[in-house]
């Protein structure tokens, strides 16, 4: 993945994640990118995660976050939702017992996002 494009992927990410932080809990920080992008399962796995663990207000983290930006040439239509679906089977493969709401947030290149 060129440079240009991973950094568009880890704004977009940033920015995902303080607005659900925001939404879900009135606190822009309790939610982050995790700086691996899902790349390593520390207590949870997935691209947001919680922070704060003594500040967390919830017992458990259920959610699975997979979020994926630009696309340029796989936005979906009608008739072809294959990168949609190739994420979801890896968003899938990798729920666990304790993480097992699967959230696939996307925004293709110049459309609205997305939660899948």
């Amino acid at each position: 993945m060129p440079k240009k494009s991973k950094e568009r992927g880890n704004k977009f990410e940033r920015k995902v994640s303080r607005q659900l932080s925001e939404w879900m809990f009135g606190d822009k920080n309790m939610l982050y990118r995790d700086s691996t992008s899902g790349g390593r399962k520390t207590i949870y796995s997935g691209d947001i995660i919680p922070t704060n663990a003594h500040k967390f207000p919830w017992s458990i983290w259920p959610f699975f976050f997979e979020l994926k930006s630009g696309y340029k040439n796989s936005i979906p239509t009608l008739a072809n939702q294959s990168k949609i679906h190739e994420w979801l089977n890896k968003l899938y493969s990798e729920l666990t017992t304790e993480q097992y709401l699967p959230m696939l947030i996307t925004q293709f290149h110049y459309q609205p996002p997305l939660l899948i």
